[in-house]
Protein backbone atom coordinates (compact mmCIF):
# COMPACT_ATOMS: atom_id res chain seq x y z
CA UNK A 1 0.00 0.00 0.00
CA UNK A 2 2.88 2.39 0.77
CA UNK A 3 4.22 2.43 -2.82
CA UNK A 4 0.73 3.27 -4.13
CA UNK A 5 0.37 6.11 -1.61
CA UNK A 6 3.80 7.48 -2.52
CA UNK A 7 2.96 7.44 -6.24
CA UNK A 8 -0.40 9.17 -5.73
CA UNK A 9 1.09 11.84 -3.46
CA UNK A 10 3.90 12.51 -5.96
CA UNK A 11 1.36 13.03 -8.76
CA UNK A 12 -0.80 15.24 -6.53
CA UNK A 13 2.24 17.38 -5.64
CA UNK A 14 3.02 17.88 -9.33
CA UNK A 15 -0.62 18.62 -10.19
CA UNK A 16 -1.28 22.31 -10.96
CA UNK A 17 -4.13 24.02 -9.13
CA UNK A 18 -7.14 23.69 -9.78
CA UNK A 19 -7.10 20.26 -11.36
CA UNK A 20 -8.19 16.76 -10.49
CA UNK A 21 -7.11 13.17 -10.96
CA UNK A 22 -9.13 9.97 -11.03
CA UNK A 23 -7.59 6.63 -10.03
CA UNK A 24 -9.22 3.29 -10.74
CA UNK A 25 -9.27 1.14 -7.59
CA UNK A 26 -10.00 -2.15 -9.31
CA UNK A 27 -8.62 -5.07 -7.36
CA UNK A 28 -8.69 -3.39 -3.95
CA UNK A 29 -11.03 -4.60 -1.22
CA UNK A 30 -13.35 -2.21 0.57
CA UNK A 31 -11.03 -2.30 3.58
CA UNK A 32 -8.01 -1.43 1.41
CA UNK A 33 -9.92 1.44 -0.22
CA UNK A 34 -10.81 2.88 3.18
CA UNK A 35 -7.23 2.48 4.43
CA UNK A 36 -5.89 4.21 1.32
CA UNK A 37 -8.33 7.10 1.69
CA UNK A 38 -7.52 7.53 5.40
CA UNK A 39 -3.76 7.57 4.81
CA UNK A 40 -3.99 10.00 1.89
CA UNK A 41 -6.20 12.38 3.87
CA UNK A 42 -3.74 12.30 6.78
CA UNK A 43 -0.72 13.01 4.56
CA UNK A 44 -2.35 15.65 2.33
CA UNK A 45 -5.04 17.42 4.39
CA UNK A 46 -5.46 20.31 1.94
CA UNK A 47 -6.38 17.99 -0.96
CA UNK A 48 -9.91 16.60 -1.35
CA UNK A 49 -10.17 12.83 -1.77
CA UNK A 50 -13.42 10.98 -2.49
CA UNK A 51 -14.35 7.39 -3.29
CA UNK A 52 -17.12 7.01 -5.86
CA UNK A 53 -18.75 4.47 -8.11
CA UNK A 54 -20.83 1.44 -7.29
CA UNK A 55 -19.34 -1.34 -9.39
CA UNK A 56 -16.23 0.36 -10.70
CA UNK A 57 -14.74 2.14 -7.70
CA UNK A 58 -12.53 5.17 -8.33
CA UNK A 59 -10.66 7.63 -6.17
CA UNK A 60 -11.31 11.25 -7.13
CA UNK A 61 -8.58 13.69 -6.13
CA UNK A 62 -9.22 17.43 -6.33
CA UNK A 63 -6.57 20.03 -5.75
CA UNK A 64 -7.93 23.53 -5.42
Amino acid sequence: MEPLIAIILAKVTALPTPHSLIYDLEGLTEHQETELLTQLQAQAPTVKFRLSGRRDRVLEIRKS
